[in-house]
């Protein structure tokens, strides 16, 4: 077997998925799934997964998604694209250096509290869609020594009732080391994270430590 297909099914009642160890499997795919109440994503560990994908899966109840290599060593592809995770507070990517694309078009992170692509020394380019970097991007993509694009499509500071929370509360880490040993990259545009509200303070420490390329940059007006 190489391939595991659950497309476009309407799983309203079930809670958890748990598929096993599959070493000969090399795609999976939950397009267009419904799992209303389940906690934990669907995933299938397999050494020789090379495409991923939770293309318009509905996981509103879902708090958590973590990827870790040393499971995956050879995932390529992830796609995301119009996935629906709206109680998500972590998304971590750790180590996946095969991982040459990844499709996060309108997905919804809009609770999103850390979200990192963390030493996937493979990935060329990424694009973000509608996120805040209020309360994630601290290590984002700490080691991704092959990044050379980053592109921020509808993304800001943070939603108007966090600027108004007290300043104790945020993450004023938000930027640190958020590119640090990204050696490819030449240049990055972050000024779409310009507070309008207010005033903030913002930790930018190591942000680009060890990023060797880098020849330009363009910071949020603070």
């Amino acid at each position: 077997m190489t391939a595991f297909e659950f497309e476009n099914c309407n799983f309203s009642n079930l809670t958890s998925v748990s598929m096993g160890t599959f070493n000969t499997v090399t795609s999976v795919s939950f397009a267009g799934t419904s799992l209303a109440k389940a906690t934990a994503l669907p995933s299938l560990v397999s050494s020789a997964l090379t495409t991923l994908s939770y293309a318009d899966v509905s996981l509103p109840s879902l708090t958590g998604f973590a990827l870790y290599g040393y499971s995956y060593p050879n995932l390529a592809t992830l796609d995301f694209e119009g996935a629906v995770f709206s109680e998500l507070t972590y998304f971590y990517i750790s180590s996946c250096t095969a991982l040459t694309s990844v499709n996060l078009r309108d997905t919804d992170f809009s609770n999103c509290s850390i979200f990192k692509f963390e030493n996937c020394s493979a990935l060329p380019s990424i694009t973000l869609y509608g996120m805040h970097a209020l309360r994630i991007f601290e290590d984002a993509f700490s080691g991704c020594s092959s990044l050379t694009e980053v592109n921020f499509v509808n993304c800001s500071y943070g939603p108007d009732d966090w600027l108004t929370t007290p300043q104790t509360s945020w993450n004023n880490n938000a930027f640190t080391k958020m590119f640090k040993n990204c050696t490819a990259l030449t240049s990055v545009d972050l000024s779409c994270f310009a507070s309008t509200k207010r005033s903030y303070n913002c930790n930018f420490t190591s942000m680009f430590e060890g990023c060797t390329s880098l020849t330009s940059v363009t910071l949020p007006a603070v």
